[in-house]
């Protein structure tokens, strides 16, 4: 990788030709599940993909619905580039951006790690300066406590500091 102070361990079999700095530090992140795992509000897997099961929380899918890494690693580019960079483009000309390929794989990891709003939240809905964005980046750190109260999570300063060093381009 090309930034220094970056936690990016992969496995080899996690390994990829078709990896971008955005998926090997999403699966970085997001580590590999070969079947799934309830995530906040949603069953996902992979690398982190929405699993496709709809049952609820107490409700958990049948132990044959698997997934390997070379569909996982299929369904997270496929995500990425429809879901995310397609729309991080999209935005980024409707609003006058010219954000380098570091500043778009730091926004590709912090909107698959996040709401599809956060893109609108982080930019002012497009009236922030990208050093004003990289600052913002590091205000996304809270997990619900499970009582209902933001607080704090360690990862996601851990990860939102990352993000920033990658949108900005500097080292740890």
């Amino acid at each position: 990788m090309p930034l220094s102070g970056l936690d990016i361990t992969l496995a080899e079999e996690d390994k990829f030709d078709n990896d971008t700095l955005a998926s090997t530090y999403i699966k970085s992140k997001e580590g590999f599940l070969p079947t799934p795992k309830w995530d906040v509000n949603h069953w996902t897997w992979g690398y982190g993909t929405a699993a496709p099961y709809s049952g609820g929380k107490d409700s958990p899918p049948p132990s044959e619905l698997t997934i390997t890494r070379e569909e996982a690693q299929e369904e997270l580019i496929g995500y990425v580039e429809t879901e995310v960079v397609n729309k991080l483009k999209d935005f980024e000309e409707k609003h006058s951006y010219n954000w380098t390929d570091n500043q778009i794989a730091a926004l590709t990891s912090f909107m698959y790690n996040g709401k599809p709003h956060w893109l609108r939240q982080l930019t002012a809905n497009g009236t922030r300066s990208n050093e004003e964005i990289a600052e913002a980046m590091l205000l996304y750190h809270n997990v619900d406590d499970g009582f209902g109260n933001l607080v704090p999570s360690t990862g996601l300063i851990k990860r939102r500091q990352e993000e920033h060093n990658i949108f900005t381009g500097s080292g740890a």
